[in-house]
Formats: C-alpha cells, structure tokens, sequence
C-alpha cells in the first residue's frame, strides 16, 4: 500500500534536508504532483545558514479563511491617568445612594456605568486589525523590526539580517518575558476572569454569546442619575 502510494510521488522542490539523510548529489523535496506549489524565498529563521522557503498551496488555510478581525484598543498614559482621577474626585457620589437607596447591585451598576463612560470619554482610542494567527506578545515594535529584515532580506543586505535578526531575538525575549508577568501578576491579584479570557485569545476558543438583558434594564435605571451628573 504504502509503496503504491509513493511510486505517485516526484521530485519537487529542492531541500538541503534530503542531500543530508540520503546522500544524494542533487538535493529535492518529494511531493504529488497534484501538491506542487509556487514557491518564495524568504529570510532565513534566527541564525540558519539558508533561507526559508514558502510553499503556497492550492487550498485555503485556516489564516486565510478566517477573516481579519477589528478591534479596539484603549491609549494610556500618566496624563490621561491624572485627567480619569480628576474627573472621579469632583463626583457627587452622593446622586447615586439618593436614587438607588438600598439597592446595592442597582448602585454597584449604575456606579460602574458611570466609571466605564467618564473612561471612554477621556481616554484615547485606536482600530487596530487582528489577523486569526496573531500572537498576544506581539507588539509594533517585533513588526517594525520583521519589515526591516525583510526589507534587507530583498536588497541582499546578509549584515544587515544578521543585525536586525539579533534585535528581533532580544525583542521577542522582552516581549514574551513582559506578557508571562502579566498573566502572572493578573493570578497573583486573583483576576481570573481576565486570565482565562488570555488564555481563551491564545486557544482561540470562542467565546458563548452573553445575556444583556438584566444589565440593560439596570442601564436604564442608570441613565437619569447620569444625566444629573
């Protein structure tokens, strides 16, 4: 069976890695002739000595099928920081007790609401695209440094790989060392909730549909308080 199947196969794309085991002369990759692709040089990955190659099937892969994702990303700093604690200190908290009296969950709601909207007016917003293979410790400054790799990858600049190919390597470290110690620090605060959505946007598990309903009536409860406000 297993032979039938091979006799099927032919030599395709060159690899260094079939020379090394068979000890042929000419170097080849096997594939069904069905599976052929076109293929693209690339830089080579951390300090190998060839370059990777890129092999473009015919089918869709996941990356592909599932569509690129927009989302929205809050901008802190010291100053938006100092301008969110003015804005709480000169509340009158007291609006919120004389409407909701002794209903704690209504206030604790209602409180929460007004927190989240002093938020979103004062702190800053950016549209950011997610691509579905994405990784959380990815930042702008690992893709700024990918671009110049490859930007020196196609102008036959191997210092200038090797150079960039060092910074992304201590980049990548900072990156994934910085996002290990948030999942540690949001344990050590007991922040579950957030640990496990972490762990759901690096799965990629999906996430149930919530029900809104009893928060939106309690929005509306809400809504002559912070108007007075």
């Amino acid at each position: 069976m297993l032979h039938g199947d091979l006799a099927t196969w032919r030599a395709g794309l060159s690899s260094r890695t079939h020379r090394l085991f068979d000890g042929e002369s000419g170097p080849r990759q096997d594939t069904k002739p069905q599976e052929v692709r076109n293929s693209s040089a690339f830089p080579p990955l951390g300090t190998s000595d060839h370059n990777l190659i890129r092999l473009v099937p015919t089918y869709k892969p996941v990356v592909r099928r599932q569509p690129v994702t927009t989302r929205t990303v809050q901008l802190w700093s010291g100053e938006v920081e100092e301008r969110l604690q003015d804005c709480l200190q000169i509340t009158n908290w007291d609006l919120f007790t004389e409407d909701f009296g002794e209903d704690i969950e209504g206030l604790a709601d209602c409180i929460t609401l007004y927190i989240r909207t002093c938020e979103e007016s004062i702190v800053l917003h950016k549209k950011v695209r997610c691509f579905p293979n994405n990784k959380p410790w990815i930042n702008k400054n690992i893709k700024a440094l990918l671009n110049r790799k490859k930007r020196a990858f196609m102008a036959k600049d191997r210092e200038g790989v090797k150079s960039v190919q060092k910074e992304l390597k201590g980049e990548l470290r900072r990156a994934k060392k910085g996002y290990k110690e948030k999942i540690e620090g949001k344990l050590e605060d007991n922040s579950t909730r957030e640990v496990w959505d972490g762990l759901k946007r690096i799965t990629g598990q999906k996430q149930a549909g919530l029900d809104v309903g009893r928060g939106q009536d309690r929005c509306k409860r809400a809504e002559p308080v912070l108007q007075q406000i």
